[in-house]
């Protein structure tokens, strides 16, 4: 049976009157609900592992169908945690800093990256300050070459020299 409020079905009117109550109420509300967390973390961690316990396999496909479906923000969020972490610089950051190179590698100015298409923080290993962003390759020679400007001097010599 469906009863009518205000001449709409009850179902739809909770759910109105709802939605106004949590707007005007939002900082109670959250408030209430951290509490009531804080008070039962304890009891609520051991119902999840229950849960999660009885439904393996239901929890982990519900969480690959959401990877699934957030997979291009989940590995971008990555890539933003992973700069910021490591290298102290944001995405806008790193945006400044390829337009300052031209808009390609610091090393051979390609305009694409390579790889798996992300372009590579160069940074000094020792104290981490960033050099600058490198293509795939140009990163991987460096790397090859431990970042030694002697040893990549001697391999450019050696290609001059046995140039035809």
């Amino acid at each position: 049976m469906n009863r009518l409020i205000a001449g709409i079905p009850e179902k739809e009117w909770r759910k109105q009157w709802y939605g106004k109550y949590y707007a005007a109420n939002r900082d109670k509300i959250v408030k209430r609900q951290r509490e009531y967390y804080a008070r039962n973390r304890e009891r609520n961690l051991e119902r999840r592992r229950e849960y999660v316990s009885r439904n393996a396999e239901k929890v982990a496909q519900s969480f690959k169908n959401w990877y699934e479906k957030n997979k291009v923000s989940v590995a971008g969020k990555q890539r933003e945690r992973v700069m910021r972490n490591k290298y102290s610089l944001s995405l806008s950051d790193i945006g400044k800093l390829l337009a300052s190179q031209g808009g390609g590698c610091a090393i051979c100015s390609a305009d694409a990256p390579g790889g798996r298409g992300t372009w590579r923080v160069d940074h000094e290993h020792t104290t981490g300050r960033v050099r600058g962003l490198l293509c795939n390759g140009c990163n991987i020679g460096l790397g090859h070459m431990k970042d030694d400007p002697a040893r990549l001097r001697k391999a450019a010599d050696y290609i001059e020299k046995r140039r035809a």
